[in-house]
């Protein structure tokens, strides 16, 4: 989503870059709070809200999990990964966060100046993101080689070698 300041259209290019900068890293860490997935959840799209636990703590956690913000500098750009299971809920959730984000951003930043616009449609992933399946496995081998070799090399040093106390 491309984040855009209106009442700054005469500055100067560096400044309304930095001041879009800016807007886009609260609307970010907006993104995470109850109130914004309470907006996102009431949207009029298709958001299974079963998915979601009851206990508010962990409700809280879990959009935290399922939630990924970026901010890309130089460009008031404000990018929105949606991970879930199913990828059709995935879709779902990112539309209705882009949404909220076009009709209501302005709330969040304390002024009707502000103009959000979705320039990429949600795009989805063909595999699996979470859990990397194939970097896992890897990521075990090669840590699986460090603390052997780390544990033959420490029980080298209590053993014999050919009869010799070491």
């Amino acid at each position: 989503m491309l984040i855009i300041q209106k009442q700054l259209s005469q500055a100067d290019p560096y400044t309304v870059i930095k001041s879009s900068e800016r807007i886009s890293d609260n609307l970010a860490q907006i993104i995470y709070t109850t109130s914004f997935f309470d907006k996102v959840m009431n949207a009029k799209f298709n958001i299974d809200k079963s998915v979601f636990k009851s206990e508010e703590s962990k409700k809280r956690k879990q959009w935290r999990d399922m939630i990924e913000t970026r901010v890309v500098r130089g460009s008031g750009m404000l990018v929105v990964t949606v991970y879930h299971v199913d990828p059709k809920q995935a879709e779902q959730i990112s539309r209705a966060i882009a949404f909220v984000l076009t009709t209501e951003g302005w709330q969040y930043i304390g002024g009707g100046d502000l103009d959000v616009k979705l320039v990429d449609e949600p795009h989805l992933s063909r595999f699996p993101v979470r859990p990397n399946i194939p970097a896992n496995p890897l990521m075990g081998l090669v840590l699986g080689v460090i603390a052997g070799t780390g544990y033959v090399l420490a029980g080298a040093r209590r053993h014999t070698v050919f009869g010799i106390p070491q």
